[in-house]
């Protein structure tokens, strides 16, 4: 987690990067910096801001990161397509809080696999994602050996 204020020179940096973006995504940007911390509602969760997107219909939406160290999570993990006003600036979770990750690296990768995509997609189609996806590891692994 980022809990320092950017320093002048990143804030120019981060102006100069605003400055280069389409007017809806350096507006969206400027008024939610990656450096703040925003509880999305719902789910009532402390996010960071990963990326920022602009969509065909002119809509922008931003990438959030769901950390372990802000919230109580089965896994952390990154949530795209986030409409920036569920968004609310906020402070970092309390000493008092629960924080923390129940799931890790291979076990949250399995529980994802097993038990959520084919409760969420049904087994054939969870099935067929799983098949792609060892399909793409293969390729990542033969492009790295090529290098």
């Amino acid at each position: 987690m980022n809990e320092t204020e950017p320093t002048s020179k990143q804030l120019a940096e981060w102006e100069s990067w605003c400055a280069a973006r389409p007017p809806k995504v350096a507006e969206v940007a400027r008024r939610l910096p990656p450096w703040k911390l925003y509880r999305l509602d719902p789910p009532d969760q402390i996010v960071q801001i990963t990326a920022y997107d602009e969509h065909e219909d002119g809509n922008v939406t931003v990438r959030v990161f769901v950390g372990g160290d802000l919230n109580f999570v089965m896994f952390e993990r990154e949530v795209f397509g986030v409409d920036p006003s569920k968004l609310q600036e906020c402070k970092p979770p309390g000493p008092d809080e629960v924080t923390g990750s129940l799931l890790h690296g291979e076990q949250a990768e399995q529980f994802i696999d097993t038990t959520l995509r084919p409760a969420l997609l049904g087994p054939e189609e969870a099935e067929r994602v799983r098949r792609q996806l060892e399909k793409l590891a293969e390729l990542e692994a033969r492009c790295d050996l090529d290098h």
